[in-house]
């Protein structure tokens, strides 16, 4: 179970941060009616600012579905336990 494998992990002093930020320029794409405004998703460490996973959302994507997947991906491959997450949406 995922629960079980994320309190294995061994725990350190880590902090991350996820940012979903409005980028400029839209996408064309056959799926959508109209131009779609780019959003990035970016999961980075404090304080070092190293980007460690990106990911593009799209209207029809979840947004929290997203920043799950980045903090669980980014505990099990990392070995972290302890963190903190900002979350900011800046339009």
């Amino acid at each position: 179970m995922l629960i079980e494998r994320i309190n294995r992990q061994e725990a350190n002093k880590s902090k991350i941060e996820i940012d979903i930020a409005y980028l400029t320029g839209a996408i064309r794409d056959k799926k959508y009616d109209v131009p779609v405004m780019e959003r990035l998703c970016i999961l980075a460490e404090n304080p070092s600012g190293l980007i460690i996973d990106q990911d593009f959302i799209f209207p029809d994507d979840d947004e929290m579905e997203i920043i799950y997947s980045m903090t669980i991906d980014y505990i099990l491959k990392i070995r972290v336990y302890w963190f903190i997450v900002e979350i900011s949406n800046m339009p």
